[in-house]
């Protein structure tokens, strides 16, 4: 029997009764498994063998492809008042606007801003949101080309309220963030969230995400920051400068991580911000907003392993790739004497001096370093830029930018070892990997 989209009542054979909603089946389901959205949230499957007699009580809409059970579960929506300041949301799309597709199993983007601030009515007490759905886009789809209209559409908000809050998938929020630090100068912050689960779902992490970063909009921050859950439990939210963060778990709600520099501050539901170190402050007099979106996409991000071929370079060069980054072993390295004879020193030194080449770090932590080893200094007298501790995805997004305002390699290698939006320390800090 098919209770699809029905409002139900279950009797169980060991007496139990339940309530809710029955699912429709996914492509993965068990069929003798009958799933049910019980009212306080959760779903339950329940083996047909074992229900004694299941009675509807009518048709519940909106649940399907791209539906949920919004009527049980959302509050009102969140309109703000004259009275409270205003904050501008733009959504992006990611897991913090999905619905689950109870069809496939999986997850959909396809919340608007506004449906996923009427799970979290309270914030009309101290928020007047401003809405724009710019995208409806999971996170891997985005792509450089998107970063200029974020941009753009975060400027807008900036100039008519005291913040911006960027609903983005998580997968790839480091580099929209690293984008928007390098691309927008303004004094007021801009905070960047999202969630690991999606937001119609009981145990979701997207609600202390949005209700800290809105906080964090009226906040005393004046720089880009990204706000993720401190740890697994909904207390507080950690704020990481924008150009050091690195999503550095598939799953866990506190996916985030600050890399070789403090968290900047600690925020909780309730507006109490807790600064933990130094960062730019939201100006006292009216705030400028400077948009240069000047990009040149075709940047490559090549990881470094043994045995790797470095023809994979000439491939970009010919393809008319106009810089690289490499993500290195150790301190900055490539294979010189590998014993498979595929050296990279002849090729980099062949394309150093027509594209930029620039040397990261695949340890994450540390720095990379030009005259450690004899091998290092030969890359860097052959021209390969090493970019100290940034971030391999912060470089990748930053030699874009800079190859968008000049493609003199000098100039290049000089803007690309320059410290522009904290990206960059001027010596190494003993900051190690968080224990789990």
């Amino acid at each position: 029997m098919v209770y699809d989209n029905q409002q139900v009542e279950i009797r169980m054979k060991d007496g139990r009764r339940l309530e809710g909603v029955a699912l429709p089946s996914t492509d993965f389901s068990d069929k003798s498994i009958l799933i049910v959205k019980l009212k306080n949230g959760y779903n339950v499957g329940l083996s047909r063998k074992d229900i004694l007699r299941v009675e509807r009580r009518g048709r519940v809409e909106g649940i399907g492809r791209m539906g949920g059970v919004g009527n049980m579960l959302k509050g009102k929506p969140s309109t703000g008042t004259r009275d409270v300041p205003p904050v501008g949301v733009l959504g992006t799309g990611g897991t913090v606007a999905s619905r689950v597709d109870y069809v496939t199993g999986g997850v959909r983007a396809s919340m608007t801003a506004e449906e996923i601030l009427a799970f979290v009515p309270e914030v009309a007490e101290f928020a007047d949101i401003k809405f724009v759905n710019l995208f409806s886009k999971l996170s891997e789809d985005m792509c450089p080309q998107d970063w200029p209209e974020i941009v753009r559409a975060t400027a807008r908000l900036l100039r008519q309220t005291e913040g911006v809050v960027v609903l983005h998938g998580t997968d790839t929020l480091h580099y929209t963030a690293a984008a928007l630090a390098f691309m927008l100068t303004t004094s007021k912050p801009v905070v960047l969230t999202g969630a690991q689960r999606s937001s119609d779902r009981p145990s979701t992490d997207a609600f202390l995400n949005i209700q800290c970063g809105l906080r964090t909009a009226l906040s005393d921050l004046g720089e880009p920051v990204v706000c993720f859950h401190s740890s697994t439990s909904d207390g507080t939210c950690d704020l990481m400068r924008a150009t050091r963060t690195r999503k550095m778990h598939t799953s866990a709600r506190a996916a985030f991580r600050s890399i070789n520099t403090p968290v900047l501050a600690r925020m909780d539901r309730g507006g109490k911000l807790e600064k933990l170190a130094d960062y730019l402050l939201r100006s006292k007099g009216p705030a400028k907003v400077k948009v240069d979106v000047r990009l040149e996409p075709e940047v490559a991000l090549v990881k470094v392993h043994p045995g790797a071929d470095p023809r994979i370079l000439k491939w970009y060069a010919q393809r008319g790739y106009k810089g690289v980054v490499l993500e290195g072993t150790g301190l900055g390295h490539v294979p010189v004497s590998p014993s498979n004879g595929r050296s990279w020193m002849p090729v980099i030194q062949k394309l150093a001096g027509e594209m930029a080449v620039v040397m990261t770090s695949q340890t994450i932590y540390g720095r990379t370093h030009p005259f450690v080893y004899t091998n290092l200094r030969e890359l860097s007298q052959a021209g390969v830029i090493f970019a100290g501790d940034t971030l391999p995805e912060t470089a990748m997004v930053k030699l874009m930018w800079v190859l968008g305002h000049t493609q003199k390699l000098e100039k290049v290698a000089r803007q690309m070892q320059t410290n522009i939006k904290g990206e960059l320390n001027p010596r190494t800090l003993e900051i190690s990997p968080p224990s789990q």
